[in-house]
């Protein structure tokens, strides 16, 4: 099992991956996705750099592809972000 473990200022503390899973999941929506955004940040290393930049240079070619062959409709900004603040909107209230 593995073992996460920090030293803060005040003491040390311990705790199994699954510990720390339950904890996280007992925070509010909002500290969810901030630390979320954290933990995929802290995954974005100098070493990885080159793996994610194949993978976004597959993913521009891919939807260009699609575009251009009609699979895919571009779509307005202003619409989509109203569209994004709606959904997300309703989320919140849920």
């Amino acid at each position: 099992m593995s073992t996460f473990s920090h030293e803060p200022e005040e003491g040390k503390f311990s705790m199994t991956v699954d510990e720390l899973r339950i904890r996280a999941l007992e925070l509010s929506r909002e500290e969810r996705e901030l630390l979320g955004v954290e933990l995929l940040c802290s995954l974005e290393t100098p070493e990885t750099q080159p793996e994610v930049d194949a993978a976004w240079a597959e993913e521009i070619l891919a939807r260009s592809e699609a575009y251009r062959g009609g699979k895919v409709q571009a779509l307005d900004a202003e619409g989509t972000v109203e569209r994004l603040r709606q959904r997300l909107a309703a989320r919140h209230a849920s």
